[in-house]
């Protein structure tokens, strides 16, 4: 079973944070990582050198940045963002 799994990621501050999103999955093969660019568009940027975590430039002020990954397979799993200035949070499902 293919899935798309979606994450957005959300900064309340006013200044930008230097972030990165790893994620950890059970049972599922990565086939793809991207940053939406326009999710009504559905235009994306996949990140093709590193499948382990998606390298964000940053996350604007007051703004969001959306990410997808396109995975095979069935069971959980839990994504974690690093931020150098916000630290970090996970999520799982």
């Amino acid at each position: 079973m293919i899935k798309f799994n979606t994450a957005v990621l959300f900064c309340a501050l006013m200044s930008p944070l230097l972030t990165s999103a790893q994620t950890g999955y059970t049972n599922f093969t990565r086939m793809a990582e991207m940053v939406v660019d326009n999710a009504d568009l559905n235009i994306t940027t996949e990140q093709k050198n590193d499948p382990s975590a998606i390298e964000l430039r940053n996350i604007p002020g007051l703004a969001a940045v959306t990410l997808r990954w396109i995975v095979q397979g069935t069971g959980k799993y839990t994504v974690t963002v690093d931020s150098r200035k916000g630290g970090t949070a996970s999520k799982a499902k």
